[in-house]
């Protein structure tokens, strides 16, 4: 092999510079020049390669990429496989080799193969293999002429070019270089894959799956979800749209520009420089109808972003993002009698120790206990600091919760425990009742037809109480009178939305148990603290002034068939 040639299968971008002509957006034919978005791919590609030499022992590489618009990354990922098939990945042979790319219609496989035809018209031709079209879409890189195959059969490698349509893709081959595009358009996304994964081998091959978001839920999100949590192989790749050096407009001599509140926040958060944001604001102003949130999901800044395409954010977003940012893990474990042990898959998160003598708040969401599905969820708040000191989060049957509800509060000083009623919620609190926990929250309801008022004990969530939690916790939020180090909480408020109804809900596929314990929590914390507490024991009655200046009126006057919250 010449040292050119080594260069060549070494080095992806030297390769795609001399080698290989796209169609830019000029309808230009043009040398193949990476960019900076390709260029992280292809580092995660390279230090694969370099990590394990041996091809025998190179376990397969998965990438997942979730993308803004028109970063590049189909093109590479297309250039990179037809390199491996014409003359190798770094030691890599291209004998015998198959790539196959799925798209997920017809007009995207044209594409496609147009791309693949446009690479190989132009290939050098001292690197150029013998070849012939397949029946369809795609490459078959051998001798077209039968009488000479005995003899020089050729490469025998294959760039085949199928629709995500094809139940059946890739049945019959071992795909040693996968391409899975625009996964989250997929008809069937879990049939098609789970067919498509079968004949991927474990050993040196290559998985790249790229999509823009289609909203929250999927099997795409999943894909994604479980990569970023780093429950299977997946390399999750992000590249926000301000990493893109093509989405930049030069300003003008003597230009300013006055930056709003989305602006300064991408300028202080993510460094956008003042280039970036004209660019962004002449795209949202020429493309996207003048609605900034249509930005958010066609050129998203992070991950949660992209996949927030219905509804609107209920909470402050901005505030949120800079919450997330500055958080730290708290200590895992579990709580034995008053004591609490690490335990890496314990359920309670810790970020502080009770202090003795001071009080706290818990606000409980209850579950039906499945594997699967909502958790029960609880927030532990100090009613001084009103900072979140711990969590509960797992899968548990309702009355096992209440057990664990009990050791929480008593490990709290016997903390004020506010549950949620509703369905499961009782089972929930019978529990708590037959262990005689002290410091049950009650709720104050009329009865009408007795014309008498009683206390229930626990939290009913109803349509007129749930918005005033909600309202109250988005208050919370945007003046920043709470502090939290809980990653799950923040981003379920990120994914927590208002329908066009009005009515509010975590996104689709999302949860909001922790949303709801919170909300809870802040509630009595901030409206009933003083009727369980002592205001020594609390920095209750700072909070309590305020609420006249943001709750809604219905807490404060006997309207609406006497609709006050101890009515409710």
């Amino acid at each position: 092999m010449s040292n050119s040639l080594r260069k060549l299968r070494r080095d992806n971008e030297l390769y795609f510079r001399k080698c290989l002509k796209i169609r830019d957006k000029k309808a230009r034919i043009i040398p193949f020049e990476v960019n900076d978005s390709q260029r992280r791919l292809d580092t995660i590609i390279a230090d694969h390669y370099a990590k394990y030499p041996d091809a025998n022992k190179r376990p397969t590489l998965y990438i997942i990429i979730l993308k803004a618009r028109q970063q590049g990354m189909s093109t590479f990922t297309e250039g990179v496989f037809f390199k491996a098939i014409t003359i190798g990945l770094d030691n890599d042979s291209p004998f015998n080799k198959v790539a196959m790319v799925v798209s997920y219609d017809d007009d995207s496989a044209k594409t496609v193969n147009d791309m693949s035809w446009r690479f190989l018209q132009y290939l050098p031709d001292p690197l150029k293999p013998m070849n012939r079209p397949i029946k369809g879409k795609g490459i078959y890189f051998e001798n077209p002429n039968r009488e000479g195959f005995k003899e020089n059969p050729g490469l025998q490698s294959k760039f085949i070019i199928d629709t995500a349509n094809n139940k059946n893709a890739g049945s019959g081959y071992t795909i040693n270089y996968l391409h899975i595009s625009e996964l989250a358009k997929w008809h069937d996304a879990e049939t098609t894959m789970t067919s498509l994964m079968q004949s991927v081998p474990d050993y040196n091959a290559v998985v790249i799956v790229e999509s823009t978001a289609m909203g929250v839920g999927g099997y795409f999100y999943d894909l994604w979800q479980n990569a970023e949590r780093g429950e299977n192989d997946y390399h999750a790749l992000f590249i926000p749209w301000f990493e893109h050096n093509e989405y930049a407009t030069p300003l003008h001599p003597d230009e300013e520009m006055v930056l709003d509140e989305d602006e300064k926040n991408l300028r202080d958060t993510y460094g956008v420089t003042l280039e970036q944001l004209k660019w962004r604001r002449e795209t949202i102003k020429n493309k996207l109808n003048g609605d900034p949130e249509k930005f958010k999901q066609e050129y998203p800044s992070n991950a949660r972003e992209a996949f927030l395409t219905s509804g609107r954010a209920r909470f402050d977003t901005a505030k949120l993002e800079r919450m997330l940012q500055k958080v730290k893990p708290g200590k895992r474990g579990s709580i034995y009698n008053k004591t609490f042990v690490a335990e890496q898959n314990g359920y309670v998160e810790m970020w502080e120790k009770p202090i003795q003598g001071r009080r706290y708040v818990i606000g409980a969401d209850v579950s039906e206990g499945l594997a699967t599905g909502d958790y029960s969820y609880a927030t532990v708040w100090d009613a001084k600091t009103w900072k979140q000191v711990t969590k509960w989060r797992g899968h548990v049957d309702p009355d096992l919760y209440g057990e664990e509800l009990d050791k929480l509060g008593r490990f709290y000083n016997e903390a004020l425990l506010a549950v949620e009623k509703n369905n499961h919620g009782f089972t929930t609190l019978n529990t708590l009742k037959n262990l005689n926990y002290p410091n049950l929250f009650m709720m104050e309801k009329y009865d009408k037809i007795h014309d008498k008022r009683t206390e229930q004990v626990g939290f009913q969530t109803t349509r007129k109480t749930k918005p005033l939690i909600i309202d109250h916790l988005a208050y919370c939020i945007r003046e920043g009178e709470i502090e939290t180090n809980d990653e799950t909480l923040i981003k379920e408020c990120i994914t927590y939305v208002r329908e066009d109804d009005g009515s509010t809900n975590a996104q689709e596929g999302c949860f909001d148990d922790g949303v709801m314990a919170s909300a809870i929590a802040l509630f009595v914390l901030s409206n009933y603290i003083s009727e369980y507490f002592t205001a020594s024991e609390t920095n209750a009655m700072s909070h309590v002034t305020k609420r006249d200046e943001h709750l809604p009126h219905a807490l404060q006057d006997d309207q609406d068939n006497n609709a006050s919250w101890h009515d409710l």
